[in-house]
């Protein structure tokens, strides 16, 4: 299907001639996200949210604790900062951009399930910032993790980000991808943190690594697409090389209503306030 990126008033029109046609999936609508004040989400802390797992698990996702949003709409990885979701659609491992800012539907948890992808922490309590987490917290995670995975064994258990797998599991020499350790005889991958402050992390290199992990553990990956495509329908949609035209040219204002994601990434990649706040982390 092709969607026509239709340009309308918006800023990027004088920065893109003429307007193009990218083959895409259909857009999402975006919805209304719940309004939470601060104080609000002060009362989520230590809160938890159940695994996302179900009989036929082949991929386990593990991040290291829930977000304060996540716990108030009992759903992992509820920020839109956040790339996870997106990446899992870039990768080839789910057919669409899941949006859980209200937390996950039947649709959605249908589909992520069907693929024989699940997703749980190392840690369970939430926080505001993952930087709130003790070592300790981090390598008792490991040991609860092991049993869980022991009961429920997956095919491959991924880890999101270095730095929690180096903690958690007491290596400090670990590389990403696939390690010489296992868990519960299952064997481990860490694959790049999705947090949008995660600058080195392209969305290439996430699909990228996540994708290997996927076909590790024997998922039948979809074609990756073949567009930039935004997270959820506000705006155009645009091809890399197009963006990277518009940002180079030093204009944070052409940047409205582009896709999230790719503001964030070549915003941080090449020094342009692109107006984003991302908010952390959020497993």
């Amino acid at each position: 299907m092709h969607v026509d990126v239709g340009f309308g008033d918006l800023a990027v029109a004088h920065a893109l001639d003429p307007p193009h046609r990218i083959a895409c999936s259909p857009p999402i609508e975006r919805p209304t996200l719940p309004s939470f004040t601060r104080a609000q989400l002060e009362t989520f802390r230590g809160g938890t949210i159940p695994d996302t797992v179900a009989p036929g698990t082949r991929l386990l996702f593990v991040g290291f604790n829930p977000g304060l949003r996540s716990v108030a709409v009992q759903a992992p990885f509820s920020l839109r900062s956040n790339r996870f979701w997106s990446t899992l659609y870039r990768a080839g491992i789910l057919d669409h951009v899941v949006d859980a800012s209200e937390g996950l539907d039947a649709a959605d948890r249908a589909h992520i399930f069907a693929r024989g992808v699940g997703l749980t922490s190392l840690v369970r309590r939430a926080t505001a910032r993952a930087d709130e987490l003790t070592p300790a917290e981090l390598v008792a995670g490991a040991h609860d993790l092991e049993s869980r995975v022991a009961a429920a064994p997956p095919r491959v258990v991924a880890i999101l980000g270095i730095t929690a797998y180096r903690i958690a599991f007491g290596v400090r020499d670990a590389v990403p991808g696939e390690q010489p350790a296992s868990i519960a005889d299952v064997p481990i991958w860490v694959v790049p943190n999705p947090s949008g402050l995660n600058a080195h992390a392209t969305p290439s290199a996430l699909a990228t690594a996540y994708r290997a992990a996927a076909v590790a553990a024997g998922i039948e990956v979809l074609p990756q697409p073949v567009c930039g495509r935004r997270l959820f329908g506000a705006g155009p949609v645009l091809a890399t090389e197009q963006l990277a035209q518009v940002v180079g040219q030093r204009r944070p204002d052409a940047l409205q209503g582009i896709d999230l994601e790719d503001r964030l990434t070549l915003g941080l990649r090449q020094g342009v306030d692109v107006g984003v706040d991302d908010g952390g982390r959020d497993g």
